[in-house]
């Protein structure tokens, strides 16, 4: 029988959402979801212990001081209306694109990439991996325009953009 983590942590925080068969084959067998159990068992008994108002309240900063930071994100070079090197990135099936522009922020971990055609732009967004959130607001200054974007590998494709001072990156 397949046991999946969802099944582990039914088997220990909601019983009623295990099927009878699962539950059984978890109890037969309990020497080998022990580790996960034991975990489970543990967190399950540090939920039920208060946390100070302290502690509360520096998580609760913290989310939001992340939740509402802006990441500035400039070009990295002047030149940036020249016309540019071909990219893997900057494919308009098979047309080149007029312009090329790549922002960073100071510390050089958030990069955008935008590919300018005629018609359209493509967008392309670089985090840390660190990072574990996948989707951000973008705001282009200077014409304020406003999109959502995901960190996977499909770029956002969005109509021509002219020109492009620096742009605002946020949490979503």
């Amino acid at each position: 029988m397949q046991i999946s983590e969802k099944d582990i942590y039914c088997y220990v925080m909601k019983r009623n959402e295990l099927s009878v068969d699962k539950f059984r084959y978890i109890q037969k067998n309990i020497d080998l979801f022990m580790e996960e159990i034991t975990f489970l068992k543990e967190f399950k008994e540090n939920l039920k212990s208060e946390v100070s108002h302290g502690i509360s309240d520096k998580m609760y900063n913290k989310i939001d001081e992340i939740l509402n930071s802006r990441i500035l994100l400039k070009p990295i070079n002047d030149d940036a209306e020249k016309l540019s090197a071909s990219y893997a990135a900057e494919s308009f099936e098979g047309i080149k694109p007029l312009k090329s522009l790549t922002l960073c922020d100071n510390k050089r971990e958030y990069f955008i990439k935008i590919n300018s055609a005629l018609e359209k732009s493509k967008i392309y967004l670089f985090v840390p991996k660190s990072v574990k959130r996948n989707i951000f607001s973008i705001l282009l200054n200077p014409s304020g325009d406003k999109y959502f974007i995901n960190t996977d590998d499909q770029p956002l494709i969005v109509a021509s953009i002219d020109m492009v001072d620096s742009i605002e990156l946020s949490f979503s």
